[in-house]
C-alpha cells in the first residue's frame, strides 16, 4: 500500500497531462479497512489523490475515475459507506462494482475493442486472493497504450499449486502456457520463486 501511495503520488499529475480522463482500477477492493485498522488499497488510492498538493492542476487537466471491484456484497456495502464519508471533489468519480474482477475487466476490454476505442491512461491493481491471474486477460489489458499493471504475485499459493495435479488448469491460465511445469524440477524455493516470476513476466511481456 505504501508502494501504491508513492507511485500514484507521481502518476496522477503525470498522466493527467494527457487531459481527458485518468482511470484507477482496484480488482480486489475489499471492505476499505484491514483488521488492524489500516486503510485498504481503495482508500489509499483515493486519499492519495484527494490530499495531493497538485490536485487543482490534476483536475484542471482531467477527470479521475476510480473503479473498485469487490466480489463480496457485504464488503462492497462497507466500502460504499466509507467512500460516502469522503469529500469527493468535482471531476472525481467513484464506482464500486460487486462482481468478479475478471468479468468486469473482460467486459471493459470487449467494449473498448469492439468499438475501436483506446483505454484512458490507467493504473490497474491486481491483488486477488490466491493466484487467479489469467495471463490472457492481463495481456489484453497491457496491450492498451498507457495502461499499467501492478500485480501482487502470491507466491505462497503458487508454490503450493506447482506440484498439485488438481491445479494444473489454473496454473496454465496463470502462466499462459505449460512451461511452468519445469518449475517442479527446481528444489530450492527461492530459486523456484525467482524463476516463476521471470516466467510470468515473460508471458506478460513485461519489462
Amino acid at each position: 500500500h505504501e508502494l501504491i501511495r508513492r507511485y500514484l503520488g507521481g502518476w496522477f499529475p503525470k498522466l493527467a497531462r494527457w487531459r481527458g480522463r485518468v482511470l484507477y482500477i482496484d480488482c480486489h477492493a475489499g471492505r476499505g479497512f484491514h483488521v488492524g485498522g489500516q486503510q485498504g488499497s481503495p482508500l489509499v488510492a483515493l486519499d492519495t489523490l484527494i490530499t495531493h498538493r497538485a490536485l487543482p492542476g490534476i483536475l484542471n487537466n482531467a477527470e479521475v475515475r476510480f473503479i473498485f471491484v469487490e466480489a463480496d456484497e457485504e464488503n462492497k456495502r462497507e466500502l460504499e459507506e466509507l467512500v460516502a464519508q469522503q469529500s469527493i471533489p468535482d471531476k472525481v468519480d467513484v464506482e464500486i462494482v460487486c462482481d468478479a474482477y475478471e468479468s468486469v475487466i473482460q467486459e471493459l476490454v470487449n467494449y473498448l475493442t469492439e468499438n475501436k476505442l483506446q483505454m484512458a491512461p490507467a493504473f490497474v491493481f491486481v491483488d486477488p486472493y490466491g493466484f487467479k491471474l489469467p495471463m490472457r486477460l492481463l495481456s489484453q489489458l497491457k496491450a492498451f497504450d498507457r495502461c499499467e499493471l501492478f500485480v501482487n504475485f502470491m507466491w505462497r499459493y503458487v508454490d503450493m499449486a506447482i506440484k498439485n495435479p488438481a491445479m494444473e488448469a489454473n496454473m496454465d491460465s496463470l502462466f499462459g502456457s505449460e512451461d511452468w511445469r519445469e518449475l517442479r524440477k527446481i528444489e530450492n524455493s527461492d530459486d523456484r520463486c525467482e524463476e516463476a516470476i521471470q516466467l510470468f513476466r515473460q508471458g506478460l511481456r513485461a519489462s
